[in-house]
């Protein structure tokens, strides 16, 4: 059974099959916000580890403060690179706004 859970301000989708991984995250709670879900592509803002523009495939949502991540817990495979990346929300731009209740 597919559930939201609220976990540190941000709502979650878990995989049934890895607790500590997301299907899907919403940065915010509420009925709105950035939302990103497994396989959605995202580009990233030039803040971190990649240049502004860099288009990537959102591999993994690490579950927030498992494993000892807060916040780097997006894994990107960036187009050009062969191993993931460890993101935050706030290294990416143009995150789309959506609702993760409608992902159920």
């Amino acid at each position: 059974m597919r559930e939201i859970q609220n976990i540190a301000g941000m709502q979650v989708i878990r995989m049934a099959d890895n607790p500590l991984k997301c299907e899907a995250i919403q940065q915010r709670s509420g009925p709105s916000g950035p939302l990103i879900k497994v396989g959605q592509r995202v580009v990233a803002n030039g803040n971190f580890a990649k240049p502004a523009g860099a288009v990537g495939t959102v591999q993994e949502i690490i579950l927030p403060f498992s494993l000892g991540r807060t916040s780097d817990i997006l894994e990107v495979k960036f187009d050009d690179d062969k191993e993931t990346t460890s993101m935050k929300f706030k290294d990416l731009r143009d995150v789309p706004i959506g609702s993760i209740s409608a992902l159920l």
